[in-house]
């Protein structure tokens, strides 16, 4: 299996504390991001080879949709998407998250074997895993006489519907390859951004850390950039 370099000056975490792992979910619970263990048992940090990579990938909880969440809303089993902001829909819940938030850069442990979850013979093997299949069986992607399989589409999937794909996809990787200490992907959303998932055993040193904030031009021209490709509104002070 092909293994994937992280990037020699390191990769961004934005994080009220970028350095500290996720809290682990309570018992039995899976966790709420996208390669999250679905049995809660190890937990994974997120990070971008940049700042807009970052936010991107997290900002995109602001989008919109109401026509999309009324589908999934007719679905049954489907899990409330993303984490729990105040009042997502408005600038101010930007505002108030984006106050709280740091910037980390991390070293990735270069020791460690980290995988492109975006490979297609990755894909190919992990499509038979029992979590793998059974998950995709469960999506609403499969039907009474067709069950989907595990493709570059399906793997790029995110809320309710690729959440517990992708989710099932990580821990299959935990148990056939323990040995890998991480993922490499491009974001769902912007393929020239590249991100990872690392796996809280992979050592990850952070050298510096920093405030997200409107005052400083590179922050600001990032978040500009996130917005303007996700369409939503920024409050005045990151404009």
């Amino acid at each position: 299996m092909d293994s994937v370099t992280p990037p020699v000056q390191g990769a961004l975490r934005v994080h009220p504390a970028p350095d500290v792992l996720p809290p682990r979910p309570r018992e039995g619970e899976p966790g709420r991001n996208r390669f999250d263990d679905p049995q809660g048992e190890f937990r994974v940090r997120y990070m971008a080879d940049t700042l807009r990579g970052c936010l991107v990938e997290l900002m995109a909880r602001w989008q919109e949709d109401l026509d999309a969440e009324e589908v999934l809303s007719a679905v049954d089993g489907l899990d409330e998407f993303g984490e729990e902001f105040p009042d997502p829909t408005r600038v101010e819940g930007i505002r108030h998250w984006a106050a709280s938030q740091r910037v980390g850069r991390g070293l990735i442990d270069h020791t460690a074997t980290l995988v492109d979850v975006d490979r297609s013979p990755l894909l190919v093997e992990l499509d038979k895993h029992p979590l793998v299949r059974d998950a995709l069986r469960r999506s609403p992607l499969s039907g009474d006489d067709y069950v989907a399989h595990l493709d570059h589409a399906i793997i790029k999937l995110g809320g309710p519907v690729g959440r517990p794909i992708t989710q099932a996809v990580s821990r299959a990787i935990r148990e056939w390859h323990p040995e890998i200490g991480g993922l490499a992907y491009e974001s769902r959303i912007d393929r020239d951004e590249r991100c990872w998932a690392v796996y809280e055993e992979t050592r990850v040193r952070f050298a510096e850390s920093e405030p997200l904030d409107p005052a400083n031009p590179s922050h600001r021209v990032a978040m500009a950039s996130a917005a303007q490709l996700l369409q939503i509104a920024l409050p005045p002070e990151w404009l």
